[in-house]
């Protein structure tokens, strides 16, 4: 509903979705959940076997947010900065914060 004056109807309870839609909440009680054992969080089940994963070599200098002390360990490599575009985004990365937005006039 857009925008208006009129308070908007209240949500059905659990009981009359239940009751209109065949199934629905069928996942609600935890015992009829099959992926219940995967949600929690076991340490020895983790699959890790690093404090810290290894980082991706740099091919270039990657431009990097000033907000950030480094580069995540992976990232993207599909589009590296070359020619005029690319001078741009260097630029505005070195020079611009990410938490700042710009708008087109100043």
């Amino acid at each position: 509903m857009a925008y208006t004056p009129h308070r908007p109807p209240l949500a059905e309870s659990a009981d009359q979705l239940r009751a209109r839609i065949p199934g629905w909440g069928a996942d609600l009680d935890p015992k009829d959940r099959p992926s219940v054992p995967k949600l929690q969080f076991r340490e020895d089940l983790t699959g890790a076997h690093w404090e810290f994963p290894d980082r991706q070599p740099e091919k270039w200098p990657r431009e990097r947010s000033i907000e950030h002390k480094f580069l995540t360990p992976v990232f993207g490599t599909a589009c590296p900065p070359k020619g005029l575009s690319g001078v741009l985004r260097k630029l505005s990365y070195r020079r611009y914060s990410e938490g700042v937005p710009r708008t087109g006039c100043c």
